[in-house]
């Protein structure tokens, strides 16, 4: 992401780039789900397995990356060291409750259908930014 953003960040709107990382990455989680037809052929699922893991860290790492340019320019500088804080601090704690929640949901339904219904709320939270034109700038 530190790599291809500032090429892909001068040709196409933050906007553009946060939707198709979050699209792409939500696909991704989906197909972690369809593993189980691939029992026959375990060669195929490696490199489904591999592919999906590579845009899946992509798709992060291009993420990250533009929300972090934008976190910077759109904050004031004076309380850049306290948003930051904040920021991370939201983003470490959200680990271990999310974690919590689906190890929690695990017990009472597949992880197939965690992982499709996780991938198919993000894919719709995508298009709703699209398609409401959030601004991020």
């Amino acid at each position: 992401g530190g790599f291809l953003y500032p090429y892909i960040g001068r040709k196409i709107y933050s906007r553009t780039i946060i939707v198709s990382s979050g699209l792409i990455l939500c696909i991704n989680y989906a197909m972690l789900s369809v593993g189980q037809f691939f029992a026959a052929a375990p060669a195929a699922a490696y490199i489904i397995v591999a592919l999906v893991a590579f845009f899946i860290g992509a798709s992060v790492s291009v993420f990250s990356s533009c929300f972090s340019v934008l976190f910077i320019k759109s904050t004031d500088e004076k309380y850049l060291s306290r948003a930051s804080g904040i920021h991370n601090a939201v983003s470490v704690s959200a680990m271990p409750v999310l974690s919590f929640l689906s190890g929690f949901l695990a017990v009472y339904i597949p992880t197939t259908i965690i992982l499709l219904a996780g991938a198919v709320l993000g894919i719709l939270l995508f298009i709703v930014i699209a398609v409401k034109k959030v601004k991020f700038e």
